[in-house]
């Protein structure tokens, strides 16, 4: 008898252990998108796969960390509960291209940033595009080429990730090279004229083959007063980042 309820026991063990082996599967899968079986907003703490245009990831969140799925942008804030004023999308078409920021009403203390799938192509410091250089760019081209210049302020030299603006000071800004399973990039923070322990604004680009996510915190035209932290925050939650296959 005492053999038998021992049995029974095992049994109820590897049980119990299966169905929360499977729970937990399951919550790592989340996947962040609009698509079939996609979620507009996932807060952690968990694993999630992000499907955003060409560009698809895995990523780890921890508490109190959101991502929040807006067509065609993703914004990422910290914050124990949603935001009264989250960051949102501005766009802008042109004669030739277009054009885009991130805006952040309500308060510029938040943590947070906006992110964006870009194709290698239409960036100019791209071997891709670098390789067509005997084939002149539409308007269009260029415009798009321009604003992302703009947008991921950094290119490879030698080797490494560096500035394209080398005369700035470096009391007024904070620069890494970043590095993952398989992919590459940087993230910029520029620091506020008045208090240097804020930041006015910062930048990431992330390199996957011909796929590149530009992140952003950004209040375009005027400028935002996040925490200094954040950028070493923000270090931590890309090192999370494992580039996934092409979408089926």
């Amino acid at each position: 008898m005492n053999e038998a309820k021992f049995f029974l026991f095992i049994f109820l063990y590897i049980a119990s252990f299966s169905l929360f082996s499977t729970n937990i599967n399951s919550a790592t899968s989340t996947v962040l998108g609009n698509e079939a079986g996609g979620v507009p907003h996932v807060p952690g703490l968990r694993s999630i796969i992000v499907n955003m245009d060409r560009c698809s990831f895995r990523i780890a969140l921890k508490n109190n960390q959101n991502f929040l799925f807006n067509t065609p942008d993703i914004v990422f804030y910290e914050s124990k509960t949603a935001l009264k004023n989250p960051p949102y999308l501005w766009q802008a078409e042109r004669s030739a291209g277009y054009d885009w920021a991130f805006q952040k009403p309500g308060n510029l203390n938040d943590r947070w940033f906006g992110l964006m799938c870009e194709g290698a192509e239409n960036l100019s410091w791209n071997a891709a595009s670098a390789s067509k250089q005997h084939e002149e760019p539409t308007p269009e081209q260029q415009q798009i080429r321009n604003s992302n210049d703009l947008k991921c302020p950094a290119k490879i030299r030698d080797g490494k990730w560096v500035l394209n603006d080398q005369g700035m000071k470096p009391e007024n800004y904070l620069f890494k090279e970043l590095k993952g399973a398989n992919w590459n990039g940087f993230v910029v923070g520029y620091k506020n004229k008045k208090s240097r322990s804020t930041l006015q604004s910062l930048r990431f680009c992330l390199v996957h083959d011909n796929d590149v996510v530009i992140g952003a915190s950004e209040n375009y035209p005027k400028s935002l007063s996040i925490p200094i932290s954040f950028f070493d925050r923000v270090q931590n939650l890309l090192s999370t980042i494992q580039f996934l296959g092409d979408k089926k």
